[in-house]
């Protein structure tokens, strides 16, 4: 008498059961936690600010992510490729790196927009203590401990909402109160992950630093792609006023925050797994699967941006904002190519060497010359055209990755060049 066999799992069990898996959806699940954060706190600053002080807020936001990505001169980037135990040597050298960075973009940020000495502080106190952050995220990342590196990370957005609330029960007028929190948080964060990687985790090897023209090209990549992130913000004061900074700013948190975070769980936790597989079938199990996952979450997250951003315009909103369809298509087309983008590009970043880097930068830069072309091209549509004028350059960037990023994922070992 034969054991009867189990029935096999229905599709979509096993789907489910896949998705589950996914350390990218994990980190995402974190993520999107935050992003809910940071998205209630925009959307009750968009409420109690005027259009103006909402915009600046906006703009600080933006630079201020931008210099954290450029602050280490890409310490995180290639701290986060491998195992390494953080010394004084290395967080004193960021705290100087950033500290210059920040000097830089305060007066540039003074020059081009109308932003007031108090805001041009709290931004540069913000990216000195976010890119000495940076080093303890890494840290974490590295050894694929994902908890205490998301709870750094994090803790930005979660000081947006209670920042949110602190001006709507002060009644606050100013962009002021929002941008001493963020910066009073990082600080707060960037003491607090000094101290947790002073004592080293088991097995983590001393490295002997890093060399310099390493670290320029993991920061030319990385900082290029935080500066087409923040493009669409950069550019709209200039060619469409201060005022499509709020707008815009309603549709990145409505319509784009869920492909936000995505991008961000996609790189966070594909990065280290790829590093670390013991074979090239591993590697292309690890990519494929993460894929699968990554297009049936932007499909859902499309679904729900194109139903929930009029019902909460209307609800919560009303009167203020007005995103028509066309506007809000461009927002869910461009965030599912920046998904695709840092997907293939995460691929680069973890299997290829330091040279290769330097080729994801030039990608990067040549990726930000198209976007202010397109975005130039488009904005006599309006806030739609310059949205999908710099959708042409995230689209240039995915292409032209995944033609570099498919050689890797046939090969059989990982390029160590430099290592």
């Amino acid at each position: 008498m034969t054991t009867p066999q189990a029935a096999p799992r229905p599709l979509a069990m096993k789907l489910l059961h896949s998705l589950l898996r996914s350390k990218s959806l994990q980190a995402t699940a974190a993520l999107g936690a935050s992003g809910l954060a940071l998205a209630c706190g925009n959307l009750i600053l968009a409420r109690v600010l005027p259009e103006d002080e909402f915009a600046r807020f906006g703009l600080i936001f933006s630079i201020v992510m931008i210099g954290i990505s450029i602050g280490p001169i890409g310490a995180d980037v290639v701290l986060a490729r491998r195992k390494f135990v953080p010394d004084a040597k290395l967080h004193n050298q960021v705290l100087i790196t950033s500290a210059l960075t920040a000097a830089v973009l305060a007066v540039g940020s003074g020059v081009a927009y109308p932003l007031r000495p108090a805001l041009l502080i709290c931004l540069f106190v913000s990216i000195v203590a976010g890119g000495v952050k940076t080093v303890a995220v890494a840290h974490y990342r590295s050894h694929e401990r994902f908890g205490f590196a998301l709870l750094l990370t994090t803790s930005t957005n979660v000081s947006v909402l209670v920042a949110s609330i602190l001006t709507l029960l002060l009644h606050g007028s100013s962009a002021i109160y929002p941008a001493a929190a963020m910066s009073l948080t990082f600080c707060l964060t960037a003491m607090l992950g000094w101290r947790a990687v002073a004592k080293p985790l088991p097995g983590a090897p001393a490295i002997a630093g890093y060399a310099w023209g390493e670290g320029w090209s993991a920061v030319s990549f990385s900082g290029a792609g935080n500066i087409l992130i923040g493009l669409d913000r950069l550019v709209i004061p200039q060619l469409l006023g201060l005022a499509q900074v709020a707008t815009f700013g309603v549709l990145a948190t409505i319509a784009g925050s869920p492909f936000q975070m995505l991008q961000l769980g996609v790189g966070y936790t594909l990065l280290p797994a790829l590093r670390n597989a013991a074979s090239p079938e591993r590697r292309r199990h690890l990519f494929f699967h993460e894929a699968l996952v990554v297009g049936a979450v932007c499909l859902v997250a499309s679904i729900a941006a194109w139903v929930m951003t009029p019902f909460i315009l209307a609800w919560f909103l009303p009167g203020r904002y007005h995103i028509g369809w066309p506007l809000l298509l461009a927002a869910i087309s461009v965030g599912i190519l920046k998904v695709m983008a840092s997907l293939v590009a995460t691929t680069i970043n973890a299997l290829g060497s330091p040279s290769e880097l330097v080729r994801l930068s030039v990608i990067g830069w040549i990726s930000i010359g198209v976007a202010l072309l397109g975005a130039v091209a488009g904005a006599p549509w309006g806030l739609t055209g310059v949205v999908y004028g710099v959708g042409l350059g995230w689209a240039f960037r995915a292409v032209v990755i995944s033609l570099l990023a498919i050689p890797h994922l046939r090969s059989a070992s990982i390029n160590r060049e430099g290592k």
